[in-house]
């Protein structure tokens, strides 16, 4: 997979997590992961400490990424087709979008927020 100038990688890629399977983190792979299952999961080997700071992270990934959405609204209804150096990088802060909104911040933090970061220099500069 790619979004704009990042390569797609595999998720697990924390060091911690190479060696692990997805049900070694995941009590249930099937449900709907809310802030308590992810807390709960955690803390089958973690202090709660490490539960809370994995939710933080999640609700500061989904603040920037709708903060991210909702300018890419915003800033698609005042572009212009004349100007095509905007309309470019608007459409890379999209595709970026795209791919990040599907990424997972707790399996990659890192990529995960290389790309957020991206979107929202792209954004900056068109606005």
């Amino acid at each position: 997979m790619r979004a704009g100038k990042f390569n797609g990688i595999p998720e697990k890629q924390v060091g911690f997590m190479r060696e692990n399977d997805c049900t070694d983190c995941h009590s249930n792979i099937f449900i709907e992961h809310t802030s308590e299952t992810i807390k709960a999961d955690c803390s089958n080997c973690h202090d709660t400490d490490v539960a809370g700071a994995v939710t933080e992270q999640l609700k500061d990934y989904a603040e920037r990424l709708n903060a991210a959405r909702l300018s890419l609204k915003q800033i698609k209804t005042g572009l212009h087709a004349a100007d095509a150096d905007k309309k470019r990088i608007y459409e890379e802060a999209e595709k970026m979008y795209i791919f990040a909104s599907t990424a997972n911040a707790v399996h990659n933090p890192g990529f995960a927020y290389d790309i957020i970061n991206e979107i929202e220099k792209r954004l900056a500069l068109v606005k």
